[in-house]
């Protein structure tokens, strides 16, 4: 399977992860993507967290199915093959602060006038106004700025948390996968490239309002107010852990026939799932310590019986070997160089019945960068000379 972008060329001048995760989507979906990255080191994903002989499992995972070229864009000439790449190119992707791109000769302006069908995406923390403009983001700090971290906060303490993820970054990348095949849509319909602008902080906001901002979205103040949104904590058998949700009165009807406390589904404070929700803290301080008697393979099976939601709580260590996950072939094993077998994730979601191919392994640094400079016209005399001048690395 090629992928329904095959054709597509994307310059990828992204780094970390919403900007990779991004454009590994879009990878993965056929387009050929170029990453282009500083000389010597690289994407500073390359060498954090799990690493096997200088190769990080988070940037072979956010990288496959691209090619790297090593290029220094701080430099005159570096800009000058960049403006080059973008030219033939159908999308340019960056994550630079917002008066960054101006100052490397990478702006919109400067690139559309040697490409008007170009896709031109700038991903930021904050957004492209306001005194947070050119701050510097990660994940927890639009966490904390978004309402995600007070969200989180524990309900004994109120102390604001984190999600021990990169949430914020991540969706931000798949935000941004998705603009961007709307633009190329755009961009077939009226013949003119587009400018696409996602910020992290509005991505987090999209998310959370539905839900955790409920409370702030009506201006009239006779408005009722909901409880704070939680998921129902994860439950201790007598051997491990269930998560079991019974959000429809029929699943909470079953559970309560299941652990014989039929007398909890006529209870008034339990009875709707409005109440359930006031009332939880009461609930499950009734409930918890019947759920304590049993194994979890013996509670799993009656909830089966019962077609009540749950499931397993899955150590880390033994997702790969989960039954779901193997059932419907959810995970790959790639040779990723020069570290070896390397298990991942196979594309997301399938396409006529067959899952986005996974066409080459994440790149080395500057491993494509006579291939894709070749490409452009740039002959061996004028890449022996930006080599030696360390303008691009191999």
């Amino acid at each position: 399977m090629t992928g329904p972008l095959a054709g597509i060329r994307v310059i990828d001048t992204t780094a970390y992860a919403s900007g990779p995760l991004a454009t590994v989507m879009l990878a993965d979906q056929g387009a050929d993507v170029i990453k282009v990255e500083p000389p010597g080191t690289g994407d500073l994903m390359r060498t954090i967290g799990a690493t096997r002989q200088g190769m990080s499992a988070i940037f072979a995972t956010l990288n496959r199915n691209k090619r790297s070229i090593a290029l220094d864009i701080q430099t005159s000439d570096g800009q000058a093959i960049a403006q080059r790449l973008a030219e033939g190119a159908d999308v340019f992707v960056h994550n630079f602060r917002p008066s960054t791109p101006a100052r490397l000769g990478l702006d919109e302006m400067t690139l559309r006038d040697r490409n008007q069908r170009l896709i031109y995406v700038a991903i930021s923390g904050f957004g492209g106004a306001g005194p947070y403009r050119d701050r510097r983001a990660y994940d927890s700090v639009v966490q904390a700025m978004s309402g995600v971290a007070a969200h989180q906060a524990d309900p004994g303490t109120g102390v604001p948390q984190f999600i021990r993820n990169a949430i914020c970054d991540k969706t931000t990348g798949l935000v941004t996968s998705q603009l961007v095949t709307s633009a190329l849509f755009a961009r077939e319909r009226e013949g003119t490239g587009q400018r696409v602008d996602v910020s992290m902080l509005h991505t987090a906001l999209y998310v959370m309002w539905s839900d955790g901002m409920q409370n702030v979205a009506w201006l009239s103040p006779d408005a009722d107010s909901a409880a704070r949104a939680t998921q129902p904590p994860v439950r201790r058998t007598s051997d491990g852990f269930l998560a079991i949700s019974t959000n429809q009165d029929v699943e909470f009807r079953a559970l309560c026939g299941v652990l014989d406390l039929d007398e909890l589904a006529d209870d008034p404070r339990f009875a709707l799932a409005g109440d359930r929700s006031r009332n939880s803290t009461e609930l499950w301080d009734l409930v918890e310590p019947v759920i304590l008697t049993w194994s979890t393979e013996q509670l799993s099976r009656r909830l089966d019986e019962h077609d009540i939601p749950y499931s397993v709580v899955q150590p880390l260590d033994h997702i790969h070997e989960a039954e779901q996950i193997v059932a419907n072939d959810l995970l790959a094993v790639v040779d990723q160089p020069p570290a070896g077998p390397f298990r991942t994730v196979r594309p997301v979601g399938q396409i006529d019945g067959a899952y986005g191919d996974i066409r080459r392994a994440a790149p080395l640094l500057g491993e494509h960068s006579a291939e894709v400079l070749r490409e452009i016209g740039v002959d061996e005399a004028e890449y022996r000379r930006l080599v030696d001048t360390g303008v691009v690395g191999e």
